[in-house]
């Protein structure tokens, strides 16, 4: 085998590998599988589990050049009012950065608020208030994350579903589009469903 042929080999493998990680990560995680012991509630493991999705939606989804101030700036995950997940993401924000960038983790109560985050993370609880807020954030590049049955035609990005114990997802295309983000084929092929139009 020549080393031309060897490299192309190599590359295959390495998508191939990617791809692998990507569908494992990405394709529905089982609620059920996990431990019921007493210090680990379902709902604390499905927070996890939705913590691992947001930090992996950051491998396939393109923010506009410029989103960051410079290099050391943090990328904020903002979280709409009150949520049961905001111990999980603080645990994936001491656990890890995104590209390079440390993650920080912040309460919103406001538009401008949101503006300041790369993530919005709503909770089904903040569901009015989210609907309150759409309008005046559509443009801005915020990928916004909810798991609430009309999360997506409110306008937001990647919605959490339960199908057969295992969480899911839907995404809005077109929501992205608007605020100017760029969401992978490889996780478009994963959702449930996609949105392509208002």
């Amino acid at each position: 085998m020549d080393s031309a042929s060897g490299m192309d080999l190599y590359w295959q493998l390495a998508r191939l590998r990617r791809w692998t990680f990507v569908a494992l990560l990405l394709s529905g995680l089982p609620l059920s599988s996990v431990s019921r012991a007493a210090s680990v509630t379902p709902i604390s493991r499905e927070c996890e589990i939705k913590a691992a999705f947001i930090y992996n939606f950051t491998k396939f989804v393109e923010w506009p050049v410029g989103g960051l101030a410079d290099h050391r700036a943090p990328f904020v995950i903002g979280v709409l009012g009150d949520s049961g997940c905001d111990a999980a993401l603080e645990r994936l924000a001491s656990d890890h950065q995104i590209n390079g960038h440390p993650i920080e983790v912040h309460k919103v109560a406001s538009a401008q608020e949101v503006r300041s985050v790369q993530i919005l993370y709503v909770s089904r609880t903040q569901e009015q208030q989210f609907a309150a807020l759409a309008s005046a954030i559509t443009v801005a590049p915020v990928l916004t994350v909810g798991e609430s049955a009309t999360f997506v035609s409110a306008g937001g990005m990647v919605n959490f579903v339960q199908q057969d114990n295992k969480l899911r997802f839907e995404i809005n295309v077109h929501s992205a589009t608007q605020a100017g983000l760029r969401v992978s084929a490889q996780v478009l092929k994963l959702a449930t469903s996609v949105r392509e139009s208002s």
